[in-house]
């Protein structure tokens, strides 16, 4: 743009909102899940997750309700996995979304459907 040579990888839609106390984030595109998609949906008071992954498994969105704390460790992760780069603090966005109160079943669902470390 600046008559310069880069490189950019992409990013992802993601929106994050505050409204009447409660924290709202949205990331990827809900719009191409498909019937051959997988979803996953959580509730639990005021915890809500609902998250989709096409047929070859790759997470495609993820909308959270009242888990604002947690939306940037989740970010990072889906980000990861979008890019398949290395899983060298997996472990520790684990921990940290598990301290927060995220089920281990979305925690499996991001991992692919991998058994959970303990």
């Amino acid at each position: 743009m600046a008559g310069g040579n880069a490189e950019f990888d992409y990013t992802i839609l993601n929106n994050i909102s505050h409204f009447l106390g409660m924290d709202f984030a949205g990331m990827g595109n809900p719009g191409i899940v498909s019937p051959d998609s997988t979803v996953y949906e959580y509730e639990n008071g005021n915890l809500y997750i609902k998250a989709g992954k096409n047929g070859s498994g790759d997470i495609q969105c993820i909308n959270l309700l009242g888990a604002g704390e947690v939306s940037g460790v989740i970010r990072n992760w889906f980000m990861k996995e979008m890019k398949d780069t290395g899983r060298e603090d997996e472990y520790k966005m684990k921990c940290i979304l598990r301290r927060a109160g995220i089920p281990d079943s979305f925690i499996n669902f991001m991992q692919g459907g991998k058994e959970n470390d303990e």
